[in-house]
């Protein structure tokens, strides 16, 4: 499992709403909501994290930096 979190100054949340792939913007939460096992959110100071967890697969769980070469 990998947790990432975004923190913003904006105490409103993230709304999860219709997705409109034509639509500019508002693609976020989707995307998110897509792609986490699980997400929410926590209060930070006057704004506020977003958490999601990835659940990794067997061949991505020797994470490599951008750039470095593959293993083998």
């Amino acid at each position: 499992m990998l947790r990432i979190a975004v923190t913003d100054r904006s105490p409103t949340p993230p709304r999860l709403g219709e997705h409109r792939a034509e639509s500019i913007g508002g693609h976020g939460v989707f995307i998110v909501d897509c792609l986490a096992q699980r997400w929410g959110t926590r209060p930070e100071g006057e704004g506020k994290t977003v958490w999601a967890d990835l659940t990794l697969s067997p061949q991505n769980r020797g994470l490599r930096r951008r750039g470095d070469a593959p293993p083998g």
